[in-house]
């Protein structure tokens, strides 16, 4: 028969595979995504005086928001790496260290990542609500 470790591997790489499916469940009325839709419409109706068929700051923010949600992915892989060579260490204390720092600096990391999702998410929603205010005196 099969070893305990060939069918738990083989159970981690279809739960690796099959996250791609879970990965396109994204909401829909996602504010961010709605903000950057909509003021990809404007600048294409020539309403904000700029008539640029592909302006650079909706690619901007695109181009943030997945770079965030990959290192995000990263960082999470990272943490249950660390936790991984943690419990495997069998006893050493080396191992236990070297394993425990990593995974400091991986939640550290996470930390800075979600700060900084929120950071971008509040600028970018306050560049939209500026450019479809009217502004006029």
């Amino acid at each position: 028969m099969f070893r305990k470790s060939t069918i738990i591997t083989v159970i981690i790489c279809l739960g690796f595979i099959s996250l791609p499916f879970f990965v396109h469940a994204e909401d829909t009325n996602d504010s961010l995504n709605q903000q950057i839709l909509n003021t990809h419409d404007l600048f294409e109706s020539g309403l904000t005086g700029n008539t640029a068929s592909d302006p650079i700051d909706v690619v901007a923010i695109r181009l943030i928001k997945y770079a965030l949600g990959f290192i995000g992915i990263v960082l999470i892989v990272f943490i249950l790496w660390s936790g991984f060579q943690w419990m495997t260490s069998g006893g050493n204390t080396d191992k236990v260290d070297k394993a425990k720092k990593r995974l400091i600096a991986a939640v550290i990391g996470a930390i800075i990542i979600f700060i900084a999702y929120a950071i971008a998410d509040f600028v970018f929603t306050a560049v939209y609500q500026a450019m479809t205010e009217d502004n006029t005196v």
